[in-house]
């Protein structure tokens, strides 16, 4: 590439590409930090409710986090379905009413702290006003 495009605009591209490399491994960490948060807590939660599968559905809620929004709630229907086949629909229906407050304070406060503290000063539109200013003329 540096053979084909002039050295001010390859500078560019190369800033770009490492910044668009360090957020990407930054979200990357922040949701696997926000996996194993989820896990715990869901784990947590289900030994407490009484579930003799807690921690193989909480490991499985932790894994399916990872999947952007319905992988969640994919994991909360399967160990629901798994503790109303197992424990009971008594059980079933507290594990419920626990993994949608779960689901809720995740989405809403321990997702976007985390994501919010590791991408501090982060602009929308970082980098816009280096093509306005003309850097590529």
């Amino acid at each position: 590439m540096r053979a084909l495009i002039p050295p001010r605009p390859m500078g560019l591209i190369e800033k770009y590409s490492s910044d668009l490399n360090h957020y990407f491994y930054q979200f990357l960490f922040c949701q696997m930090i926000d996996a194993m948060i989820l896990g715990g807590l869901a784990f947590t939660g289900l030994s407490l409710i009484g579930s003799r599968y807690a921690l193989l559905l909480g490991s499985m809620l932790a894994v399916l986090n990872f999947i952007p929004f319905f992988g969640s709630i994919f994991g909360s229907m399967i160990s629901i379905l798994v503790i109303a086949i197992t424990e009971g629909l008594g059980t079933a229906l507290w594990a419920t009413i626990f993994l949608v407050v779960l689901q809720q304070i995740d989405g809403n406060l321990i997702s976007p702290k985390l994501l919010e503290s590791s991408f501090n000063g982060l602009h929308p539109l970082q980098g816009s006003t280096a093509i306005d200013e003309g850097a590529y003329h």
